[in-house]
């Protein structure tokens, strides 16, 4: 599984060639023949530049582990680490898939009421959502863990890596004026989210070493991110004005539009 690629977010293509290099690079760590430099060099010159990296190079391009600081602030999840260590030892695809999928979906619940429970200050419980890509003050600090699941990776030279994929997001709604460009600022009330223009969605996606319950890696886009907001209004609005169906019957409404044609429709900015 490839850090970061499970992200149930609107995923560039930059990024998914940063999470290509992560996984090769914690597999093997030279590289004699050069392909982790020549699949960089292709992306390069097709235009491909993963937004917020300074140089396209193998080290700036991996995504960085958890700092102690941060590594601290995952620690309110650790005992249900530990507590999920033995239980997917055996774990494979031989196993039967409805069983696996309920024991998934069980995990997926306990960890979701884990992080639900967390007491203390306001300040603590901010900081546990915000390690999350999360905000506790949005919509009561309601969130949804997706899936929690084994992941086994195999290398070249027979190792082979065991690692917990954790998704979890949390939502929002937009309202925005077709005839402007931006976001309204509406503030959040369940009746007016149903009058959304769109949704936005923040969150992460969870690397968990099982042998060790730590954080391997934290991929996040912030629900309360300043920027991405407009550009996901922008990119929508500019993919359907550049359809052929929009030339003939106009923009389709919020429900018509097809998120996944959306994202691999080329733009202007498709690469910022």
């Amino acid at each position: 599984m490839h850090p970061g690629n499970r992200l149930l977010l609107d995923l560039t293509f930059g990024e998914y060639l940063r999470a290509m290099i992560t996984a090769d690079r914690d597999l093997v760590a030279s590289d004699p023949y050069g392909y982790r430099v020549a699949l960089i060099e292709a992306f390069r010159r097709r235009g491909i530049y993963p937004r917020g990296v300074r140089t396209l190079s193998e080290e700036s391009l991996v995504w960085q582990p958890p700092n102690e600081t941060q590594q601290r602030a995952y620690a309110f999840i650790e005992p249900y680490l530990r507590e999920l260590k033995g239980k997917f030892a055996d774990w494979d695809l031989e196993k039967n898939r409805q069983q696996l999928w309920k024991h998934g979906r069980n995990h997926s619940r306990g960890l979701g009421r884990l992080i639900k429970q967390q007491t203390g200050s306001h300040r603590d419980i901010q900081r546990a959502y915000r390690a999350l890509g999360m905000n506790a003050t949005i919509d009561g600090g309601r969130f949804q863990v997706h899936s929690v699941q084994p992941a086994r990776r195999a290398g070249p030279d027979g190792q082979s890596i065991l690692e917990l994929v954790v998704d979890m997001t949390q939502q929002r709604p937009l309202f925005f004026d077709h005839d402007t460009d931006g976001e309204m600022p509406e503030r959040w009330t369940s009746k007016r989210a149903e009058k959304a223009n769109a949704w936005f969605r923040g969150g992460c996606t969870l690397l968990i070493d099982v042998a060790n319950a730590r954080v391997r890696y934290c991929i996040y886009k912030r629900i309360d991110a300043e920027r991405r907001p407009g550009r996901q209004i922008a990119f929508q609005r500019q993919s359907l004005a550049r359809s052929l169906r929009a030339t003939y019957l106009g923009p389709p409404g919020p429900v018509e539009a097809e998120p996944f044609a959306l994202l691999h429709r080329h733009g202007d900015d498709e690469y910022e």
